[in-house]
């Protein structure tokens, strides 16, 4: 099955020039479950997990051999109503070659917000 693209949200910098209504908004976005989750990757993504499930979700990068073929995906677990954060902040060892960054939960009640810096 195709992954299920998110787009990421673009966060302000440290200067904005005229905040508005909505621009500090985030959105947070169920995984898929089944079928895995991805972004196009730029290096400048934070991901935030929140597992509003009653169960531990269990999450996991999907990482791609480096220049050394060094390769080493990332695994979590969060309890119940938990919170995690992820900077992605390179390219290397997480773009697979479409150009995209892969991760999937174990869970519905597991929602993820894919920010990206502006700056």
């Amino acid at each position: 099955m195709a992954r299920v693209s998110l787009t990421p949200d673009s966060i302000l910098g440290p200067y904005p020039s005229s905040p508005s209504a909505g621009q500090f908004d985030v959105t947070l976005t169920a995984v898929d479950e089944v079928s895995g989750n991805e972004f196009a990757l730029s290096g400048k993504e934070v991901l935030v997990f929140y597992n509003s499930g009653a169960t531990d979700a269990g999450i996991t990068l999907t990482s791609v051999a480096d220049e050394q073929n060094r390769t080493g995906d990332l695994t979590a677990t969060l309890g119940a109503n938990e919170m995690a954060a992820f900077h992605v902040g390179a390219l290397e060892g997480w773009r697979q070659t479409t150009g995209a960054f892969y991760f999937t939960g174990s869970i519905s009640g597991l929602k993820v917000a894919v920010l990206r810096l502006t700056y």
